[in-house]
């Protein structure tokens, strides 16, 4: 009865434990590191690769990147396209998903078009018939 009553205690224990560490996320961090330590090995950066991030403080400057004049983005291509560092592709990770102004509009395109190696963010609709 006793060696009962002890396996009831201690598995009680163990079930209080397991869900006040899920509950608080306790080892929710020890987790993380334990698993990016099997998946991520480090490694030395490529430094061909460059990376233009827009910070919070152009968004809170500018507002949201997708509806900014496409003379920003023009203007970009234009300094590396005439910079020593020739990109092989440049990527905006942006939805360009209205129209502004035609003039610029139709700039982006065209320098797009002249460098041929720019590619932006697409959304596909799939509609059924």
């Amino acid at each position: 009865m006793k060696k009962h009553f002890y396996k009831i205690i201690i598995g009680s224990i163990i079930f209080i434990i397991a869900f006040v560490f899920s509950i608080t996320k306790i080892g929710y961090n020890a987790d993380k590191l334990l698993f990016d330590s099997f998946y991520q090995k480090p490694q030395t950066l490529n430094n061909k690769i460059k990376i233009i991030a827009i910070d919070e403080k152009t968004i809170s400057e500018f507002g949201d990147p997708s509806f900014w004049d496409r003379s920003i983005p023009t203007m970009l291509l234009d300094k590396l396209s005439d910079s020593d560092f020739k990109p092989s592709i440049i990527s905006f990770d942006i939805m360009y998903v209205s129209k502004k102004d035609e003039i610029n509009d139709n700039a982006f395109v065209l320098k797009s078009f002249e460098l041929g190696n720019v590619v932006t963010a697409v959304n596909i609709i799939y509609k059924d018939d």
